[in-house]
């Protein structure tokens, strides 16, 4: 078969008007057809949509059906290959419904003939190399915007990933709340704005009392569930804008952004009067561990120093006055070496 040889399907219910068209063909040229020809509507549209063919005949009439009705059904389902309606009607109602429908043109059957057929066809094949090309821009029109689409969602997913990780980064993994790196990038931030803007800033060190001798006697796993007990009591006890970070294993520390000593200790005692509330019973014997801490509790209104080392190394010493005075109690810069 040559390389000029189109497929065609013929579709009309009367046998002489499809020999008619067969000897039209036949009379061509320059084209050379494979022509498959049907009398059943049904049948050839089921056999067409599942052939490569190349284009496709239609008698208007087809019984029941006409050749809108099979013209909607493939472009429909997006067949977009050439269509010529055969027709007795050459008004131009009759041509403007076709053309409606889908049709690429159509031939007065009175008037068949080679030459119009040629035309026919010729006009048929470049309208269809249109409709390819228009089908290929909305077709990366459409894959372009799925691609936008999809590469939105994955920024999003990136987005919220990136967002994960540097909440966890952020956090520490057994308490929840913030950890050391967090703490130290908050404070000095709170620092910095409190130099601009010559607002106080409290620091304040948590320890849990007698936490070794719990672990030598109930073990880590118990430790950690105090570890956890706390921190919780100590986030819901300060306010919304203070942070609380955990530095290790039984150290916490807390931040207190545009505020002065005063009120941090008050905030600090509620932190120890509710961490005293906690009792934890041991699963093996029943009984309870009362828990307390220590807190020591600096400012920068206090010593006149914004440096956040400075300020950890006095509320250290604090802490330490504290643990050594029984532990369970608040103890304040009140200047001098602390």
């Amino acid at each position: 078969m040559s390389s000029k040889t189109l497929v065609a399907f013929a579709i009309d219910d009367d046998e002489g008007e499809l020999e008619l068209l067969r000897r039209a063909l036949d009379e061509l040229s320059t084209i050379e057809i494979e022509l498959h020809a049907y009398t059943d509507p049904n049948l050839a549209l089921i056999e067409f949509l599942n052939h490569d063919a190349d284009l496709i005949f239609l008698d208007y009439q087809l019984g029941e059906m006409t050749a809108i009705d099979v013209l909607e059904q493939m472009r429909r389902i997006g067949d977009l290959r050439p269509a010529i309606v055969l027709t007795g009607h050459g008004d131009e109602y009759a041509a403007a419904e076709l053309t409606r429908a889908g049709a690429d043109d159509y031939i007065v059957k009175s008037d068949l003939n080679s030459d119009k057929l040629k035309d026919a066809i010729a006009r048929s094949l470049a309208a269809y190399g249109k409709r390819l090309s228009e089908a290929e821009v909305v077709k990366h029109a459409f894959e372009l915007e799925r691609a936008n689409a999809q590469l939105k969602l994955a920024k999003r997913d990136l987005e919220r990933m990136n967002a994960r990780l540097q909440d966890l980064s952020d956090t520490d993994t057994l308490t929840g709340v913030s950890n050391r790196r967090y703490f130290v990038n908050r404070g000095e931030n709170e620092l910095s704005r409190a130099v601009r803007n010559g607002d106080p800033v409290s620091i304040a060190l948590v320890d849990i009392d007698g936490f070794g001798l719990v672990q030598d006697r109930h073990g880590k796993e118990v430790c950690d569930q105090i570890v956890e007990r706390v921190a919780g009591v100590i986030q819901q006890a300060i306010r919304q804008y203070d942070v609380v970070a955990r530095l290790d294993g039984e150290t916490f520390a807390i931040v207190f952004p545009n505020t002065d000593l005063d009120n941090a200790a008050g905030v600090a005692e509620r932190c120890r009067a509710s961490v005293l509330g906690l009792s934890l019973p041991l699963a093996t014997t029943g009984a309870t561990i009362g828990v307390s801490v220590s807190i020591g509790v600096t400012c920068t209104a206090v010593g006149g120093t914004y440096k956040l080392d400075s300020l950890m190394q006095s509320a250290d010493r604090l802490l330490l006055r504290a643990r050594g005075g029984g532990g369970n109690q608040v103890i304040l810069d009140e200047g001098g070496n602390g």
